[in-house]
């Protein structure tokens, strides 16, 4: 909760117009629905800005993620995630 803001701040500063974002997350050791609100924002300004981003997460993320049922990010691993971005949209 403490880190969203900041999170949302430099995750944000990076995505530029057509530009492709990877956030590894996978050393978080504790990830709450304040993050979520996060991702939510960064869905929105990729759309606005026509860029993409992906999640690399830990167990933490994850767990939160599959509860939700919104996995729709989320990779296990880094090489992953990049390689899901280098696919065209």
């Amino acid at each position: 909760m403490r880190n969203a803001p900041a999170l949302r701040s430099y995750a944000g500063d990076q995505m530029h117009p057509s530009s492709r974002l990877v956030l590894d997350l996978s050393d978080v050791e504790f990830f709450g629905s304040a993050g979520l609100i996060v991702f939510d924002e960064l869905d929105t300004l990729a759309r606005r800005r026509s860029s993409r981003w992906a999640l690399v997460g830990g167990r933490p993320v994850h767990r939160l993620l599959r509860v939700l049922g919104d996995p729709v990010h989320a990779h296990a691993s880094l090489e992953s995630a990049i390689h899901a971005l280098r696919v065209p949209a």
